[in-house]
């Protein structure tokens, strides 16, 4: 790009995010949530003053990219992590755009950092089949929006639309080109882990907490794997921060998400012990997560049928859901309802009042993109883990470190999705994003830790 073109756009950029804050001050106070979307939400909400301020530091901050790429990854994390999913700051981050004017920005300053240009080259040449998935999984929620639109096949549920498909992609893009090395792969964690001490903090009711487990379980999986491929001096810590994460998944009661972790933790055990007594534990510890999951009674959410007097534990309904999403499939097997349409035939076969999501990741993407949705998303999250299993055998503790890592996060959000609808999650990506980045980040200068024994 033409310094003088570089020029021009900058000055154009930062006008545009002078812009944004200056609607953000203007308007922030005067937010509201509706609560036709979700039903514990206030009628009447505004913002409370400290989320307004780490708001304006967040817009802040991702413009700080177009100088320094760490600072973008920084804001798309926080703002991946740091919105609680049940409350009204998830809508007012909606409604109001807000956490897509973070994620542009970011991806617009790296897109106009000089520094960075050599690494979107290398990047595009290297790693072609990649930004092909990302684009090809954007686009053709787009196209399954537009058609959704065109057959009129209903307006998308509350919690999943083709705009956060869309900023997901987008905020993967950002932390592949932000990681560069292993330092800065430490930083976007640390400020994850931060973020979802803030979205605790939100939190009035456990209950409501799901999304929160969702996030914290494979969390505690990524800090676990990554340290126990550095040096003993690293394990304790973190497997102590490991626990914390841990622990205040389990608070929340998510059984998908901590299945999802029991059997993630026990896999790096294995991989790092290798003995039949290891076998042995996974061989437990699966059949008494499959006893607890089975068992789990269903949470009173689902009114119709605990008015009804139908006793059935957590696992039996989805199964319900499951084999209805099934028999709905065949009507649109290729293009599928829409984004955020999936639940609301399976909602209407059941006879429920309120929308229901699928709680299956690839149920719910056949149900809302097809088999062309689904296949390229497939293709996403296993080129993802295909690259982090690659990177288990390099020579550098940090490249293995990383691979440990991400692969447990990733895998521990694979056994979740089985139960739990979060095939466009931010954080999914975030973690895909993370692993890509191991493609293109250098090594070479970081002085080789002593492994672990």
């Amino acid at each position: 790009m033409k310094p003088k073109l570089l020029r021009s756009l900058t000055v154009c950029y930062v006008i545009a995010v002078a812009i944004q804050i200056a609607w953000y001050v203007a308007c922030a106070g005067h937010l509201t949530a509706s609560e036709s979307l979700l039903g514990w939400m206030p009628k009447a909400y505004s913002p409370p003053l400290i989320a307004r301020v780490v708001g304006l530091c967040l817009l802040l901050i991702s413009a700080i990219g177009i100088r320094y790429p760490i600072a973008a990854a920084a804001s798309v994390t926080a703002t991946a992590f740091g919105i609680a999913r049940y409350s009204a700051e998830l809508e007012w981050a909606w409604v109001n755009a807000f956490q897509f004017s973070v994620i542009l920005n970011a991806a617009v300053a790296l897109t106009l950092n000089p520094q960075l240009h050599s690494s979107w080259s290398r990047f595009r040449q290297k790693h072609f089949t990649t930004g092909v998935l990302l684009a090809g999984v954007m686009v053709w929620a787009i196209v399954s929006e537009v058609l959704a639109i065109a057959f009129q096949s209903g307006e998308p549920g509350p919690k999943h639309h083709v705009l956060r498909i869309i900023e997901s992609v987008i905020l993967c893009a950002v932390i592949v080109t932000s990681i560069t090395d292993f330092k800065r792969f430490v930083v976007v964690v640390a400020v994850a882990i931060f973020a979802l001490g803030a979205t605790f903090l939100q939190l009035n009711r456990l209950e409501h907490a799901s999304d929160f487990a969702f996030a914290a379980a494979p969390l505690s999986c990524l800090v676990a794997g990554t340290t126990s491929a550095l040096s003993a001096a690293y394990v304790v810590p973190g497997a102590l921060l490991s626990l914390l994460l841990a622990s205040a998944s389990f608070l929340t009661a998510n059984r998908a998400a901590n299945v999802g972790w029991a059997l993630t933790m026990t896999c790096l055990v294995v991989v790092r012990i290798r003995s039949v007594r290891a076998w042995a534990v996974l061989g437990i510890l699966i059949a008494v997560s499959s006893v607890v999951a089975y068992q789990s009674p269903l949470r009173p959410r689902i009114e119709e049928w605990v008015d009804h007097g139908w006793s059935t534990t957590t696992l039996a309904s989805r199964i319900e859901f499951w084999k209805s999403s099934l028999s709905q499939t065949p009507n649109r097997l290729f293009t599928g309802f829409g984004p955020g349409r999936g639940g609301q035939e399976m909602s209407k076969d059941l006879h429920l009042n309120k929308w229901r999501a699928t709680h299956n990741s690839l149920l719910e993407m056949l149900s809302e993109q097809g088999v062309i949705g689904l296949l390229l998303w497939c293709c996403l999250l296993f080129s993802a883990l295909k690259t982090c299993l690659l990177k288990l055998r390099r020579e550098t503790a940090y490249e293995r470190a990383m691979a440990m890592g991400i692969g447990a996060y990733l895998l521990a959000m694979l056994v979740a999705s089985m139960a739990i609808s979060r095939h466009d999650d931010p954080r999914l990506f975030w973690a895909i994003g993370c692993a890509f980045a191991m493609n293109t980040a250098r090594f070479d200068t970081i002085r080789r830790p002593e492994i672990a024994s």
